[in-house]
């Protein structure tokens, strides 16, 4: 793997990253509290 593939891959992390913080701060408390529970779910489901 190159340095410019590790590059490009943090560029597309960080949009990722960005992208759930934007969507998250326009959640609820209680639609916060929802999407944690999905994503322990999800993991949960996953081990």
């Amino acid at each position: 793997m190159s340095i410019e593939d590790l590059v490009s891959e943090n560029k597309e992390i960080d949009k990722q990253k960005q992208q759930m913080l934007e969507l998250w701060n326009r959640l609820e408390i209680e639609e916060k509290e929802n999407v944690i529970n999905i994503i322990k779910t999800i993991l949960s489901h996953n081990k």
